[in-house]
């Protein structure tokens, strides 16, 4: 299927020529030098820095020359379900797409609507010369997660903006974003292996979870593939012996899948416990519907961890903050969430690496107790890899002066304002303090699963928002 008969028609067309350059977390040069090589076809001033992340200069139409510049940013990855094996190709993906009530997809395969429609948009907004906007600063940012952000090119001092438009979202609605505080933080505990093995072991291995980011948002909490292994190996710990445990260590991104291995001197009847189980995990979450517990037969040579270490493991993986964790009692909002999004057992110490999100300084400090609390229970160390703060936006005064006129003005159709807190790119957002701050995109459902879908006529609406929120002046 082509798309030369959507409209926006450039937008669409654009989206196409993203689709032809895979953009998982391998391709993220291609997409970058191809957004890069735009900009300076098109005469304007682009930079490009070693993690792939682009910034391209626009400069104002005539007549809004003194009006301070806007930010439009977005992510070039597209998080890929970890269940995918295959590379799949544009020539070979293109026949796979379809429109179904509506909401193109693709068969088996996240179709990269998010955020390959905000690139999309942004690179409209590029070549189109009828829109009369001040100057825009175009942040396309590599992997979407505060690793690249402290790079010199995303440097709050590299931006001269006072508004930001967001183009990601998962519903077609307009967020007022306020920068939530954002912590890596490194759970260090010493363990201990003792005993030689050489023989039968059993790999158990829990996938195929909808994967996705551990960001401070709304919606329906991620599940995490390390507490589900938690929950398995504590219910037959006294029969099993741990021989390695590990999963992901992708910040900002709730795990997909997780693995140990194990062995026992009661296989069928350790087995049928883990097979139990995770089948009553299933039924109590729908949402695990694509999940999988694979087990296979090992024959492996290596070291135990000690019966201790086993326990004292299992308590760190049951004990560690996980998920929105307090809401305020009136939105409904996340006040604070964390996400384990990585586990690494060693030889000699055990790293658990969360990713929280809070919504002020207190709030943050609360969490950092929690924190030192388990590290003194467990004769721990608790090291904060990173560190930005929160600041709280005050009401929705000022970023609704930027978005409620192009919201009544475009195509009669009154979108929902609502105000959360931003997680990725937090230090971005410090550039514009708390004067302006949007996020918004077309309808994507289950975005960044291999159901994932984006809504047609969305796109349209979505794509007159942005040059409404352009056109407006300030």
């Amino acid at each position: 299927m082509r798309m030369n008969h959507l409209e926006p028609a450039p937008v669409w067309h654009l989206f196409e020529e993203i689709l032809r350059i895979r953009r998982g977390m391998d391709a993220a040069p291609r997409i970058a030098e191809f957004i890069y090589g735009e900009a300076i076809e098109h005469g304007l001033r682009a930079e490009k820095d070693e993690y792939n992340n682009v910034v391209v200069w626009v400069p104002a139409s005539i007549g809004r020359e003194q009006e301070a510049p806007v930010m439009i940013r977005c992510h070039l990855d597209m998080l890929e379900d970890l269940s995918m094996t295959s590379e799949h190709e544009y020539e070979a993906e293109g026949e796979l797409l379809s429109i179904q009530d509506g909401q193109m997809m693709a068969d088996g395969i996240p179709i990269g609507a998010d955020d390959g429609m905000g690139i999309a948009m942004m690179m409209a907004l590029l070549r189109d010369h009828s829109i009369h906007h001040p100057a825009m600063e175009l942040v396309f940012i590599s992997d979407g997660n505060m690793g690249t952000s402290q790079t010199r090119l995303l440097a709050p001092e590299m931006f001269k903006s006072s508004r930001i438009i967001h183009l990601e979202n998962t519903s077609e609605s307009v967020v007022i974003r306020g920068r939530s505080g954002v912590m890596n933080s490194w759970f260090e505990m010493p363990i201990q292996k003792d005993i030689l093995y050489a023989g039968e072991t059993f790999k158990v291995h829990v996938r195929g979870l909808d994967s996705g980011r551990g960001s401070f948002e709304d919606g329906p909490e991620r599940d995490n593939a390390i507490v589900i292994l938690g929950r398995l190996l504590t219910e037959v710990k006294s029969q099993v012996t741990l021989m390695s445990i590990q999963a992901s260590e992708d910040f900002n991104n709730v795990p997909t899948e997780a693995e140990a291995v194990i062995l026992t001197d009661m296989p069928e009847d350790t087995l049928g416990k883990l097979n139990r189980l995770f089948k009553g995990i299933m039924e109590e979450k729908s949402s695990l519907s694509h999940a999988e517990l694979v087990i296979r037969n090992e024959r492996v040579k290596g070291t135990c961890y000690t019966r201790e270490s086993f326990d004292r493991i299992l308590a760190a993986m049951a004990l560690m903050p996980q998920g929105v964790m307090s809401r305020d009692p009136e939105t409904g909002k996340p006040l604070y969430s964390s996400n384990m999004y990585m586990i690494k057992a060693m030889e000699k110490m055990l790293i658990i690496g969360s990713m929280t999100c809070y919504s002020t300084q207190t709030v943050g400090n609360s969490f950092c107790d929690k924190l030192n609390y388990l590290s003194e229970l467990l004769h721990s160390e608790v090291v904060i890899k990173s560190n930005v703060p929160a600041w709280q936006a005050n009401g929705l005064t000022g970023p609704v002066e930027i978005s409620q006129q192009p919201l009544m003005i475009h195509g009669g159709r009154v979108m929902e304002v609502s105000q959360s807190h931003m997680a990725s790119e937090s230090t971005l957002l410090s550039a514009v303090d708390e004067r302006g701050s949007v996020a918004l995109m077309p309808e994507v459902r289950q975005a960044r699963s291999v159901n994932e879908s984006i809504s047609v006529q969305s796109v349209q609406r979505t794509y007159d928002l942005v040059k409404g929120l352009l056109e407006t002046r300030q």
